[in-house]
């Protein structure tokens, strides 16, 4: 998971998540490796990682 090690230089790599704008946090995703969404946030220069998923995709039929 390289991608995610980029955040310690680089926290705004990820995009701003639109489902989360609500939160009176900035929530940022990240896919790593084709397969995880990393869901983080940054507060005072530190990341903070709330939520790894599976980016799972419907088959074609």
């Amino acid at each position: 998971m390289d991608d995610v090690k980029r955040l310690a230089t680089m926290p705004s790599l990820g995009r701003v998540e639109p489902w989360l704008e609500r939160e009176s946090i900035e929530f940022r995703s990240l896919i790593s490796c084709k397969r995880y969404r990393v869901v983080y946030y940054i507060e005072n220069d530190n990341v903070f990682i709330a939520d790894v998923g599976t980016v799972a995709k419907t088959p074609k039929r």
